[in-house]
């Protein structure tokens, strides 16, 4: 299977969720005691579950647990039949629950070192709604500072897609590089320049690290324009057995908690700080980002008081891709969300987005999302 891009959007899986019913289990006892009974348990049933924050202290006793947001989990939750009434009645059915506590906290991590979920919502997503319900999770985490000022987030995908049944999953990328572990590979994913799509089959998790635009060119020590539309074998960067030491170290991880303190602490060794053109760098992406009157290259090279040349060499050279088709992804970014709205008529979006006219807006997007904007909105 092919490893790739998942996230960017930052995970095209999550259009498609479809979430059961959960079970909120609520316990009187501490982890320990949590344990202890679990071990005298006669009967074992498969449970989906999402805790509440309250329930999730009343899990851990006074414990404050550091919450995960859920996409559907299926986890395996040992129930006692002998049980008293009072936790019978204590195990009940939610209709909507958004926190998923997993059990990292039992298993050696002290709370300051449990990962962080990331609140900020994801980009680029093309939703496609799936045929057929199966389970599956994505989870985006914040990295700690320093290595903040070069990796945006960590993510971490899940999916098991019924036997022969395939979901095809699909995102307009960030200009960003992606070091993504799956399976027995870790793989160097450059900029994509089209439309990311990604063939769900079986079952399969990913982790990955999102880095900032241009942070991953002086881990690469070249051009990150060699890296566009390419996917490369993490070893090329950092050596085999390096890059072996690290897959093995994610795999042996019981859960996500774990794999971002492997991820912060191998890459807190290998990027090295951000150079002197950095933060310029990051104020034009941001600028791209969410500042919907940059239409133009030549509002990016004002703000970086560049002759023009001279901004796409650096941006080529940096990111991988012109500052030009960055501008254009995250204009097409803020139109998936403004359809998905209801934002306006498709003629003042046009406009909003630096389009000269209606059709060329339409052209742009259908060439990228595959409908056309008018299809989009009603799929």
């Amino acid at each position: 299977m092919t490893t790739g891009t998942i996230d960017d959007a930052s995970c095209a899986m999550a259009a498609s969720k479809t979430c059961s019913p959960t079970s909120a289990i609520s316990s009187q006892a501490n982890g320990r005691s949590m344990r202890r009974a679990a071990s005298t348990a006669s009967a074992t049933a498969n449970i989906r579950f999402r805790l509440t924050n309250t329930r999730a202290r009343d899990l851990a006793g006074s414990a404050e647990l550091p919450g995960m947001s859920c996409s559907g989990m299926t986890m395996n939750a040992t129930e006692n039949t002998n049980a008293s009434s009072e936790r019978a009645k204590a195990m009940t059915w939610a209709k909507r629950i958004s926190l998923y506590y997993p059990p990292a906290w039992r298993a050696g991590l002290k709370e300051r070192d449990m990962a962080r979920l990331k609140a900020a919502p994801p980009r680029g997503l093309i939703k496609t709604p799936a045929a057929f319900t199966f389970e599956q999770s994505h989870h985006r985490y914040e990295v700690d500072a320093p290595l903040d000022a070069s990796i945006e987030h960590w993510w971490s995908v899940s999916w098991k897609v019924p036997p022969g049944r395939s979901h095809a999953q699909s995102s307009l990328p960030h200009p960003s590089i992606h070091v993504v572990w799956e399976g027995d590979d870790v793989r160097v994913v450059g900029v994509v320049t089209g439309r990311f799509t990604r063939v769900l089959e079986g079952e399969s998790r990913a982790f990955a690290a999102k880095f900032r635009p241009g942070a991953f060119r002086d881990v690469l020590g070249a051009p990150l324009s060699t890296l566009t539309d390419r996917i490369i074998p993490f070893g090329e960067v950092v050596g085999a057995r390096r890059a072996k030491a690290y897959r093995d170290r994610l795999a042996r991880a019981p859960d996500d908690h774990h794999r971002v303190r492997i991820a912060t602490d191998f890459f807190g060794e290998l990027v090295p700080p951000p150079g002197a053109d950095a933060g310029l760098l990051r104020e034009l992406v941001d600028a791209a980002t969410v500042d919907r009157s940059v239409t133009s290259v030549e509002a990016l090279r004002e703000r970086a008081g560049m002759h023009l040349r001279e901004l796409q060499r650096w941006f080529k050279d940096a990111v991988g891709i012109s500052p030009k088709w960055m501008i254009q992804r995250y204009r097409l970014h803020d139109a998936l969300l403004a359809l998905e709205r209801g934002e306006g008529t498709m003629a003042a979006l046009a406009t909003q987005l630096g389009y000269a006219d209606q059709a060329h807006f339409a052209r742009d997007f259908r060439s990228l999302v595959g409908v056309p904007p008018s299809k989009y909105v009603v799929r």
